[in-house]
């Protein structure tokens, strides 16, 4: 499987990206469930109705950034008993260390050469309504593979004859609702020297990261599978988070300590690369930064000029960029898994790192019926 990191951001950080000052975000900015919400208590701006009814915020915020474990409900004897039965679903812990992490987001572009293959028909859709063919998602799925069907597919490829004829060659391209996160895209065409001089610019400064593909699991209930099924409500234990002056504000430690789970029988770590199966259409790598500066602030990591290994290519021309670059490759679905993690150290030494840091935290759990 071949890869390429792609970010959708503003024009007017074209030049940062150039210089390699990147912008890293506090993980406790995607705590908070506030964000993108229309607030009563003063005015509301036209900026605040946009984002409010984009959508644009819930497909960033996670509240879930951060949990390091996750614990079968009948598993934590502490909690109180009449809590506990209204539980659902596997609980989670959410380490407050965490906020003091700062992350960098890409989304990843796959492609394969497979036996078969899935045709990605609303990209199809809309690299044909570029070439003046405006035909619906659902028309071309009704197509359903035939002759007429790869005529339209022609339309919008270019023909490769140094690819096998004997396999199906698809390629993953972002879906139309990402265009909204900026007007051009930053393309990394060096997976591998970004990374070499992400990790160089972090040791240089005796901090620590962990860099690569987010895994995605399933949310579970390993007591009662059928409770996925339920209707609920999400709560998240918490000493009394607060919006001050429109600013969200966590607090400084969590509510239970991680001695909570000692002894704990069917606890599944996770870390700062695991993230729920809700957000797998991201296809998300990132870089998870330490620094030494413990707060809960965005900061500026200076990597040196990257303006030899990147390209900026204006959003509205991002699938014909790609395309090029992948010539031959149909716009398809890519199941395939990557799981390439790099870092100042080992995934597990990250995570023991930033439990000794702060060992409190909140439970996340589901009330359901």
């Amino acid at each position: 499987m071949q890869s390429t990191l792609i970010r959708f951001t503003s024009s007017s950080f074209v030049d940062s990206y150039l210089q390699g000052n990147l912008y890293l975000s506090s993980m406790s900015s995607f705590w908070d469930y506030t964000l993108g919400k229309i607030r009563t208590n003063k005015p509301v701006t036209g900026k605040e109705i946009y984002e409010a009814t984009s959508g644009i915020h819930n497909e960033r915020q996670d509240f879930s950034e951060g949990v390091i474990a996750q614990i079968p409900r009948d598993k934590l004897p502490d909690l109180d008993k009449e809590l506990q039965n209204c539980i659902i679903h596997d609980i989670r812990f959410r380490l407050n260390a965490y906020k003091y992490c700062n992350l960098m987001c890409f989304f990843r572009i796959d492609a394969e050469d497979t036996v078969k293959g899935r045709l990605d028909e609303d990209n199809l859709s809309l690299l044909l309504k570029d070439k003046g063919h405006n035909i619906p998602a659902k028309k071309i799925r009704a197509l359903n593979n035939s002759a007429e069907l790869w005529k339209l597919v022609d339309c919008v490829i270019e023909k490769n004859p140094l690819l096998s004829t004997n396999m199906t060659h698809m390629v993953q391209l972002p879906s139309a609702n990402m265009d909204k996160f900026g007007d051009v895209v930053i393309v990394i065409k060096d997976e591998d020297e970004f990374i070499r001089r992400v990790i160089s610019a972090i040791r240089n400064r005796g901090e620590h990261c962990i860099i690569g593909d987010v895994r995605y699991h399933n949310l579970v209930d390993r007591v009662d599978p059928n409770t996925m099924n339920m209707h609920s409500i999400t709560m998240i234990s918490s000493n009394a988070p607060s919006v001050h002056n429109g600013g969200f504000q966590l607090p400084d430690r969590g509510t239970f300590d991680l001695s909570l789970l000692d002894g704990t029988d069917g606890i599944i770590w996770r870390g700062c690369l695991d993230k729920y199966s809700i957000y797998a259409s991201q296809r998300e790598w990132r870089i998870c930064w330490l620094p030494n500066d413990r707060n809960y602030e965005a900061k500026i990591l200076s990597v040196g000029s990257l303006d030899d290994i990147i390209d900026i290519v204006n959003t509205k021309d991002i699938r014909q960029y790609l395309l090029k670059k992948y010539r031959g490759y149909v716009p398809g679905i890519i199941d395939s898994v990557r799981s390439k993690i790099n870092g100042t150290e080992s995934y597990r030494d990250f995570q023991e790192y930033i439990k000794r840091i702060d060992g409190t935290g909140d439970l996340i759990f589901e009330i359901g019926g």
